[in-house]
């Protein structure tokens, strides 16, 4: 699932899920791609934690931040967060989310809204229903 637009100030953001086979596993991953004028940096290791109906859930950076500049129309940076079933579907079906994506200095916060997590629950129920 890409371009799952997630609006708010400071960048703009979109959280994206994808099934990754690692061998015998097929793992869920969420992905964020930030895309700006400036540098957000986002942090390895536990940069991004949802509020979901007021529950938290840190979640940590799997593999290489991608950072790249693309002349005259800025930058982007993409991470990659591993998450288990239980708690994807508590993102599809939780009446609130919530989550801060935290940089080097700076972090932001952003909200889904009903077509992020429509979004989520037909990735859900095409690829792990």
């Amino acid at each position: 699932m890409e371009w799952n637009y997630v609006p708010g100030d400071g960048g703009t953001v979109y959280l994206n899920a994808q099934i990754i086979n690692e061998g015998k596993a097929r793992n869920i991953y969420l992905n964020i791609l930030y895309a700006a004028n400036d540098w957000f940096f986002i942090e390895e290791g536990n940069s991004l934690m949802f509020l979901i109906n007021g529950e938290k859930l840190l979640l940590s950076t799997s593999g290489d931040i991608q950072r790249k500049v693309f002349s005259g129309y800025g930058i982007n940076e993409i991470a990659w967060y591993k998450i288990s079933l239980e708690d994807f579907k508590k993102l599809i079906f939780a009446e609130e989310v919530k989550f801060k994506l935290s940089g080097k200095h700076v972090y932001l916060n952003r909200m889904l809204n009903p077509t992020n997590k429509k979004r989520f629950a037909e990735f859900y129920n095409q690829y792990l229903n």
